[in-house]
C-alpha cells in the first residue's frame, strides 16, 4: 500500500476506495468518487438537449455556452436539476442530496430527512393509508402516495412509454429514461460498472448484477470482510429490527420489508 494511501487510511476514514488511496466518510460520497474517477461515468444530463457530463460544472458550462441560458446546476451527480438562483439550488441539496437524517421515526427507529417524508413513512408502513384511490374502469388500488397512484394510471392503464429505443428495429419503450438507458447497454454493450476490488476485472451493465457478481463470485465469496464492506458501500439502510440483518439500497425497500416481514409494527 502506498503511503498516500496509508494516510488516507489512519485519518479515520471508514470509506477507502478499492481502486486508489482515496477514503471517504460517507458511502454515498465514494460511490460518487469510483462513478466519476474510475468509472467515468457521465451523470449530469443537458436538460435541453441529449449530451451528458462527468461533472455538474463541465453540464453548466456547455448550457451556458451552447442554449444561451445561465442556469445553476444542482452539484450532486446524476441530479439533472437547474436553478435559477444559487440560494435556490442549496436549498435543494441540502433538502434532496445530504445524508443528514435528523426526523427519527418513533416505533421502528428509521430516520428520513425531511418530516413529511417521515410522516409519509408512519402513514404507510405503521398506519397503513393508503388514501390514493384509482378510479380508471374497474381498478380499485389504492396507494399511500400520489405519486405511486400516477405511476400505476401512466404505467398500467394509460400504456404511456414516451422513452423509445432509437435502435432500428428495435421497437422496446420505457415509462422511465432510467430504464431506456439500461436497456440500451444490450444493444451497445456497454459495461460502466465494474467490480470494485481492484484485482478483480468483472464488469457489467448494471450495479445490481455488479453486486450479485461480488455475492456470488467464489472468488469473493471467500473474503468476508470484503463482502460486508460492499454492502456498507451499496446497500447503506439496515432493518432496524432486532435480530435482522438485511440491507437495502434505497429506504422504500426497508418499508417494503417492513411490512412484509415485520407486521408487527
Amino acid at each position: 500500500m502506498c503511503k498516500g494511501m496509508v494516510l488516507e487510511r489512519m485519518a479515520g476514514l471508514p470509506y477507502p476506495c478499492q481502486l486508489c488511496p482515496k477514503a471517504y466518510n460517507a458511502p454515498g460520497k465514494l460511490q460518487r468518487h469510483v462513478d466519476s474517477a474510475h468509472n467515468k461515468l457521465k451523470k449530469f444530463p443537458c436538460g435541453q438537449c441529449c449530451k451528458t457530463f462527468a461533472t455538474s460544472t463541465g453540464r453548466g458550462q456547455h448550457v451556458q455556452a451552447t442554449h444561451g441560458a445561465v442556469r445553476i446546476s444542482c452539484e450532486a451527480e446524476g441530479c439533472g436539476k437547474t436553478f435559477s438562483h444559487e440560494s435556490s439550488m442549496r436549498a435543494h441539496y441540502k433538502k434532496v442530496h445530504l445524508e443528514e437524517r435528523p426526523f427519527k421515526c418513533p416505533t421502528c427507529g428509521l430516520t428520513y430527512q425531511t418530516n413529511n417524508h417521515l410522516t409519509v413513512h408512519v402513514d404507510n408502513v405503521h398506519l397503513h393509508k393508503k388514501p390514493f384511490r384509482c378510479t380508471t374502469g374497474d381498478c380499485d388500488k389504492t396507494f399511500g402516495e400520489k405519486s405511486a397512484l400516477t405511476k400505476h394510471i401512466k404505467g398500467v392503464h394509460l400504456k404511456v412509454k414516451p422513452h423509445a429505443c432509437p435502435h432500428p428495429d428495435c421497437g422496446a419503450a420505457f415509462l422511465h429514461a432510467g430504464e431506456l438507458g439500461v436497456h440500451e447497454r444490450s444493444h451497445t454493450g456497454e459495461k460502466p460498472f465494474r467490480c470494485p476490488y481492484f484485482d478483480c476485472s468483472y464488469t457489467a451493465a448494471t450495479q445490481g448484477t455488479v453486486n450479485a457478481h461480488v455475492k456470488t463470485s467464489p472468488f469473493h465469496i471467500k473474503d468476508r470482510f470484503a463482502s460486508d464492506l460492499v454492502d456498507q458501500i451499496m446497500l447503506k439502510f439496515l432493518c432496524p429490527e432486532d435480530g435482522c440483518t438485511k440491507r437495502f439500497a434505497t429506504q422504500v425497500e426497508v418499508d417494503r420489508h417492513f411490512v412484509k416481514l415485520h407486521p408487527k409494527y
